[in-house]
């Protein structure tokens, strides 16, 4: 199914080998479960927060991350350089291969 709404920009310092990756939920609250083993080279780590969620599935937790990879502060990307395909010399700029 085609896209049909917006979709930002590629940041130049979160290409897709560093940032797009398959995860499993590693821990949660309690009660909850069950949870995977990080695979060598991931990190399990808190991403959201087990309050505050308004989805009917609750996602909070913590889950598996590439070593190295997690953004401490998000809100830092907010403002930064992003892919421009646009460009032509000799292939668009930090837009990795296409």
């Amino acid at each position: 199914m085609p896209v049909t709404v917006p979709v930002p920009a590629q940041l130049v310092s979160r290409p897709p080998e560093i940032s797009t990756y398959c995860s499993c939920r590693c821990d949660g609250p309690p009660g909850e479960g069950p949870f995977c083993t990080c695979p060598s080279g991931f990190d399990c780590k808190a991403l959201v927060d087990y309050a505050g969620t308004s989805s009917s599935i609750d996602a909070s937790g913590a889950y598996c991350l590439k070593s190295g990879t997690q953004v401490p502060d998000p809100m830092s990307l907010h403002d930064a350089p992003v892919c421009n395909r646009a460009a032509v010399a000799p292939r668009p700029t930090g837009c990795g291969d296409p």
